[in-house]
């Protein structure tokens, strides 16, 4: 977490978002093992808090490196750079990042029956080249009735390039075909996040959170199987799929007083993935289609899922967390195929934190 707030984001890592951060902007960290008021443990028995220090001035944090790869003598870079601003009660941060990666395979195999005895053997060798630049912002703000708002947006592309040529000789050293794969792909990923909280009254706040996602993907293959008595085929596969979420999250904390605490809840979300694949083979007299079962389909989920818990504090070395989570999903495949089944799921939950003389602490819970 970051100033007690769970980043929404599903798309970057903690650790991308950490980097952002400069070591000058950070007062404290804590390490938070039993459930506070007003933490966000969503059910985990430990936490990490950096709490950022206020008043920093702009900011700037640039990382660079490079790696040169002797498989192929290929140099590739890598670096991201982020600039932190703070305008009274509002932090806002702009980064990007660049990823490239060549990294070579030289493989050799050999094939054998159940005897031990040499059926071919493969010298493969493959080639990647992966780019990927990604760009980022976020915006914190806190308003004079103590209500907070985050808002942050992430996104990018890769492109990707792979060669992959495989000579396989049979037991005698001789060639017995040649196998080559070429594949071309591009994806793009987008996600933008909104959370507002704000304080209801002294012991009651409420918060929610949007999330939007989306992703798209294409990709072309070739497979070339040429054998070395002549014939053989070349097998084309065209993919495009696109996926995203949808999703809505409200929560609502009351602080009854110092021994227990409330939590309830209703998330709903929509996750869906469209899905398109088509196949060819030419065996010399040009491509022809392969028939797929299903070759065009969309699934889809609806999400959703109420839950409550309570925070019990008997005294100030034990604390007792309970909760019970009900989720509903909904999933529905339309295109080729036509199907629909709906589940249920309860998800009672019970932790209990004693810390004996606040030196030898002790964790049990159960979850079911």
């Amino acid at each position: 977490m970051i100033d007690g707030e769970r980043q929404s984001t599903k798309s970057e890592s903690i650790q991308a978002i950490l980097g952002r951060i400069p070591l000058a902007s950070v007062e404290r960290i804590e390490f938070i093992r039993e459930s506070v008021a007003g933490v966000d443990m969503r059910g985990q028995t430990r936490v990490v808090n950096v709490v950022l220090r206020e008043g920093n001035e702009a900011q700037t944090t640039v990382n660079a490196g490079f790696e040169y790869l002797p498989g192929n003598g290929r140099v590739t870079p890598s670096g991201s750079i982020s600039r932190n601003w703070e305008f009274g009660d509002t932090r806002l941060t702009l980064g990007a990042n660049f990823d490239q990666n060549a990294a070579p395979l030289l493989r050799t195999e050999r094939l054998e029956n159940s005897v031990g005895a040499l059926i071919e053997t493969r010298d493969e060798r493959t080639s990647r080249l992966r780019t990927a630049p990604r760009f980022n912002a976020s915006i914190n703000t806190r308003f004079a009735d103590e209500s907070r708002l985050s808002l942050s947006f992430a996104g990018g592309w890769t492109d990707s390039a792979t060669r992959d040529r495989s000579i396989v000789n049979d037991p005698l050293g001789a060639l017995s075909r040649i196998e080559l794969f070429n594949s071309q792909g591009d994806d793009t990923s987008w996600e933008g996040t909104l959370t507002y909280e704000r304080p209801l009254s002294e012991s009651l706040s409420g918060q929610l959170v949007l999330l939007n996602r989306d992703d798209a993907s294409e990709s072309a293959d070739e497979f070339i199987f040429a054998p070395a008595g002549g014939g053989g085929s070349t097998t084309f596969f065209n993919s495009i799929v696109d996926s995203g979420e949808r999703a809505v999250r409200g929560t609502l904390t009351w602080e009854r007083n110092e021994q227990n605490s409330f939590e309830f809840g209703l998330e709903t979300a929509i996750n869906y993935r469209d899905n398109g694949l088509q196949i060819s083979r030419d065996t010399g007299l040009g491509p022809v289609a392969v028939p797929l079962p299903v070759a065009n389909t969309r699934v889809e989920e609806e999400r959703s899922e109420v839950f409550a818990s309570h925070v019990w504090r008997p005294n100030s070395d034990v604390t007792v967390e309970s909760g019970f989570r009900l989720e509903r999903s909904t999933i529905t495949q339309t295109g080729d195929a036509q199907r629909e089944r709906s589940f249920d799921y309860p998800k009672p939950s019970i932790n209990l934190t004693w810390d004996a003389q606040r030196k030898h602490p002790m964790d049990l819970w159960s979850r079911a």
